[in-house]
């Protein structure tokens, strides 16, 4: 039994070192270098690349993803899907690779492009993580919706990470700017958002959670892209409702939602936009809100 004046986290470590002797614990040794890692994944995407990458053509252009042999609602073993973006253009950079250059990454860009909704109430935002190439179709893992948090992972942080390497790629920056006002458009007055919406009645997915989550780093990608005020202004407002109702009281939701959105590696992704954000306005109150964070997280970790 350990009784402590101070804060959880002093008690916290005094367990997981002292008595759990977690340090003495580890087994894993690093025998291969960073490099030589980045290497063999090179000659992977190199050799394997181009039979990895399933091209399909869709609405007049050729889109190309990786096939998912995950479960997906409505699939028949058709599912694709693509990570990574910023990996794959760092990869296909630092080696100057013409195979992945020509034969995978524009096919990949398409798959991005035509990933967001293109008109209607959510134009901007992504029509699913999936693409179905039997049925032609995109979905959701679990459903038809669209959640405030793909708009920031797939088609604000994906995007951003191709300009990059190609800043005047101006289709890019136009889709940005549609899935950015997608996103703006869905934050509530308080600076939050909702978990996700059906597409079908437009009620909201799981109305018992909140959005624990980093969305509003999305936010923050696109002011940093198009340095329009009113995504900063964004920005600020759901990092603050985020500090209020989830760093202050450490409850957080994942983005897995097979398992109800249980906390998972989105929490971690919230230390970066916290600090991201803190490193832009020079606010104390988010490097604090990071730090917090942290701490918490290496308890998901442990």
């Amino acid at each position: 039994i350990i009784l402590y004046k101070g804060n959880w986290y002093d008690v916290y470590t005094q367990a997981i070192y002292d008595i759990y002797r977690f340090d003495e614990m580890k087994k894993m040794q690093n025998k291969r270098s960073l490099a030589d890692r980045i290497h063999a994944i090179h000659v992977y995407m190199r050799t394997v690349g181009p039979q990895i990458f399933r091209k399909v053509e869709n609405h007049g252009s050729i889109i190309s993803a990786q096939d998912y042999h995950g479960g997906i609602k409505g699939a028949e073993g058709d599912a694709m899907k693509n990570a990574d973006y910023g990996a794959m253009w760092m990869l296909a950079h630092l080696t100057a690779d013409s195979v992945l250059t020509h034969e995978i990454l524009p096919y990949v860009r398409n798959f991005k492009l035509q990933q967001q909704f293109g008109s209607g109430p959510f134009k901007g935002a992504p029509q699913g993580q999936y693409f179905l190439w039997k049925s032609k179709r995109w979905v959701e893992e679990w459903g038809e919706q669209v959640e405030p948090i793909a708009v920031t992972y797939y088609s604000l942080i994906d995007a951003a990470n191709i300009l990059l390497f190609q800043p005047d790629d101006m289709e890019l920056k136009q889709s940005i700017r549609q899935a950015a006002d997608a996103l703006l458009s869905l934050q509530r007055a308080d600076g939050s958002w909702a978990l996700g919406i059906q597409l079908h009645d437009g009620k909201e997915v799981l109305p018992d959670l909140q959005d624990f989550r980093p969305t509003f780093y999305g936010m923050y990608v696109a002011y940093q892209v198009l340095k329009d005020d009113k995504y900063l202004k964004a920005a600020i407002r759901g990092a603050d409702w985020f500090i209020a109702q989830a760093v202050e009281p450490c409850r957080f939701v994942g983005v897995c939602g097979d398992t109800r959105f249980a906390p998972d590696f989105a929490t971690g992704m919230s230390v970066e936009a916290l600090l991201d954000m803190y490193h832009l306005t020079g606010n104390e109150a988010y490097k604090h809100a990071a730090w917090k964070t942290a701490r918490y997280f290496t308890t998901y970790i442990y």
